[in-house]
Protein backbone atom coordinates (compact mmCIF):
# COMPACT_ATOMS: atom_id res chain seq x y z
CA UNK A 1 0.00 0.00 0.00
CA UNK A 2 1.69 3.45 -1.05
CA UNK A 3 1.10 6.16 1.73
CA UNK A 4 -1.81 7.97 -0.12
CA UNK A 5 -3.79 4.40 0.30
CA UNK A 6 -3.18 4.02 3.81
CA UNK A 7 -4.23 7.66 4.16
CA UNK A 8 -7.25 6.95 2.71
CA UNK A 9 -7.37 3.84 4.26
CA UNK A 10 -7.37 5.64 8.04
CA UNK A 11 -9.20 8.34 6.14
CA UNK A 12 -12.30 5.60 5.74
CA UNK A 13 -11.78 4.28 9.24
CA UNK A 14 -11.81 7.78 10.98
CA UNK A 15 -15.15 9.17 8.82
CA UNK A 16 -16.76 5.50 10.89
CA UNK A 17 -16.27 7.37 14.13
CA UNK A 18 -17.85 10.92 13.31
CA UNK A 19 -15.72 13.86 12.94
CA UNK A 20 -12.37 14.11 10.66
CA UNK A 21 -9.36 16.42 10.92
CA UNK A 22 -6.96 16.03 8.40
CA UNK A 23 -3.75 17.91 8.98
CA UNK A 24 -1.05 18.13 6.02
CA UNK A 25 2.19 19.42 6.49
CA UNK A 26 5.17 20.72 4.38
CA UNK A 27 8.47 21.38 4.96
CA UNK A 28 9.35 25.26 4.57
CA UNK A 29 12.19 25.62 1.81
CA UNK A 30 13.65 21.98 2.04
CA UNK A 31 14.93 22.37 -1.50
CA UNK A 32 17.26 25.18 -0.45
CA UNK A 33 18.10 23.11 2.86
CA UNK A 34 19.17 20.37 0.80
CA UNK A 35 21.03 22.46 -1.44
CA UNK A 36 22.98 24.21 1.31
CA UNK A 37 23.87 21.51 2.95
CA UNK A 38 23.34 18.29 0.76
CA UNK A 39 20.41 15.65 1.01
CA UNK A 40 22.14 13.36 3.73
CA UNK A 41 21.38 16.57 6.37
CA UNK A 42 18.18 16.98 4.42
CA UNK A 43 17.11 13.32 5.54
CA UNK A 44 18.51 13.88 8.68
CA UNK A 45 16.02 16.98 8.90
CA UNK A 46 12.70 14.88 7.47
CA UNK A 47 13.37 12.31 10.30
CA UNK A 48 13.73 14.85 13.13
CA UNK A 49 10.28 16.65 11.93
CA UNK A 50 9.16 12.71 11.35
CA UNK A 51 9.46 12.60 15.40
CA UNK A 52 8.59 15.80 16.22
CA UNK A 53 5.29 14.83 14.28
CA UNK A 54 5.27 11.37 16.24
CA UNK A 55 6.07 13.02 19.54
CA UNK A 56 2.97 15.76 19.42
CA UNK A 57 0.08 12.77 18.35
CA UNK A 58 1.30 11.02 21.55
CA UNK A 59 -2.05 10.58 23.27
CA UNK A 60 -4.04 10.93 20.63
CA UNK A 61 -6.17 9.29 18.06
CA UNK A 62 -4.06 9.87 14.81
CA UNK A 63 -1.86 8.99 12.53
CA UNK A 64 0.78 10.13 10.28
CA UNK A 65 2.60 9.13 7.08
CA UNK A 66 4.79 10.81 4.67
CA UNK A 67 3.67 11.47 1.22
CA UNK A 68 5.97 13.31 -0.46
CA UNK A 69 9.87 14.35 -0.34
CA UNK A 70 8.41 16.79 2.33
CA UNK A 71 5.21 16.35 2.82
CA UNK A 72 3.24 14.83 5.94
CA UNK A 73 -0.43 13.72 6.12
CA UNK A 74 -1.90 13.61 9.72
CA UNK A 75 -5.49 11.95 10.01
CA UNK A 76 -7.48 12.70 13.55
CA UNK A 77 -10.36 10.39 13.95
CA UNK A 78 -12.76 12.12 16.64
CA UNK A 79 -11.09 15.49 16.98
CA UNK A 80 -13.15 18.68 16.47
CA UNK A 81 -12.03 21.75 14.68
CA UNK A 82 -10.60 23.52 17.88
CA UNK A 83 -8.57 20.17 18.82
CA UNK A 84 -7.55 19.72 14.81
CA UNK A 85 -5.84 23.21 14.89
CA UNK A 86 -4.39 22.82 18.52
CA UNK A 87 -2.52 19.56 17.27
CA UNK A 88 -1.80 21.74 14.25
CA UNK A 89 -0.34 24.33 15.89
CA UNK A 90 1.73 21.99 18.24
CA UNK A 91 3.21 20.00 15.45
CA UNK A 92 4.20 22.95 13.79
CA UNK A 93 5.40 24.77 17.14
CA UNK A 94 7.60 21.60 17.63
CA UNK A 95 9.43 21.40 14.52
CA UNK A 96 9.99 25.28 14.88
CA UNK A 97 11.63 24.48 18.56
CA UNK A 98 13.53 21.72 16.96
CA UNK A 99 15.79 25.24 15.80
CA UNK A 100 17.13 23.53 12.84
CA UNK A 101 19.46 26.29 10.78
CA UNK A 102 18.05 26.40 7.53
CA UNK A 103 20.49 27.53 5.27
CA UNK A 104 24.07 29.17 5.56
CA UNK A 105 23.20 32.92 5.02
CA UNK A 106 26.70 33.93 4.31
CA UNK A 107 27.65 31.72 2.26
CA UNK A 108 25.17 30.27 0.37
CA UNK A 109 23.79 32.43 -1.88
CA UNK A 110 23.24 35.60 0.34
CA UNK A 111 21.03 37.13 -2.37
CA UNK A 112 18.35 34.05 -2.53
CA UNK A 113 18.62 33.49 1.37
CA UNK A 114 17.82 36.98 2.95
CA UNK A 115 14.22 36.46 2.66
CA UNK A 116 14.25 33.00 4.16
CA UNK A 117 13.72 32.59 7.59
CA UNK A 118 17.05 31.19 10.19
CA UNK A 119 15.57 28.20 10.83
CA UNK A 120 13.44 25.15 8.94
CA UNK A 121 9.70 25.68 9.85
CA UNK A 122 6.68 24.19 8.47
CA UNK A 123 3.75 25.29 6.69
CA UNK A 124 0.37 23.25 7.38
CA UNK A 125 -2.92 22.97 6.17
CA UNK A 126 -5.99 21.31 8.71
CA UNK A 127 -9.66 20.48 7.51
CA UNK A 128 -11.86 19.28 9.56
CA UNK A 129 -15.43 18.13 8.22
CA UNK A 130 -18.23 16.75 9.89
CA UNK A 131 -20.82 17.02 6.41
CA UNK A 132 -21.49 14.08 4.67
CA UNK A 133 -21.20 16.12 1.57
CA UNK A 134 -17.24 16.60 2.35
CA UNK A 135 -16.84 12.53 3.32
CA UNK A 136 -15.05 11.03 0.51
CA UNK A 137 -11.29 10.72 0.82
CA UNK A 138 -9.97 12.13 -2.57
CA UNK A 139 -12.10 15.22 -0.96
CA UNK A 140 -10.76 15.46 2.57
CA UNK A 141 -7.12 14.83 1.05
CA UNK A 142 -7.78 17.54 -1.51
CA UNK A 143 -9.35 20.25 0.99
CA UNK A 144 -6.42 19.26 3.32
CA UNK A 145 -3.82 20.47 0.50
CA UNK A 146 -5.37 23.26 -0.59
CA UNK A 147 -5.57 24.73 3.11
CA UNK A 148 -1.76 24.27 3.08
CA UNK A 149 -1.40 26.00 0.19
CA UNK A 150 -3.09 28.76 2.01
CA UNK A 151 -0.36 28.70 4.38
CA UNK A 152 2.06 29.23 2.06
CA UNK A 153 0.70 31.91 0.22
CA UNK A 154 0.10 33.59 3.65
CA UNK A 155 3.92 33.67 4.24
CA UNK A 156 5.01 30.30 5.22
CA UNK A 157 5.26 28.75 9.33
CA UNK A 158 2.04 28.82 9.94
CA UNK A 159 -1.54 26.78 10.16
CA UNK A 160 -4.58 27.36 7.98
CA UNK A 161 -7.93 25.73 8.69
CA UNK A 162 -10.44 25.26 6.31
CA UNK A 163 -13.57 23.95 8.37
CA UNK A 164 -16.39 22.61 6.72
CA UNK A 165 -19.98 21.91 7.77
Amino acid sequence: MNPKELAESWIQEALKNGLLGSVYIDIDYLQAHNDCYGHVVGDETIEKISKAISNTLQNTRGNFVRIGGDEFIVILSDKDAEETFEIAENIRSAVKDLNIKLVDKDNWYPNQSKNMPDQVTVSIGAFISKSANNRNTGRVLEMSDISCLFAKFAGKDRVVRIDLR
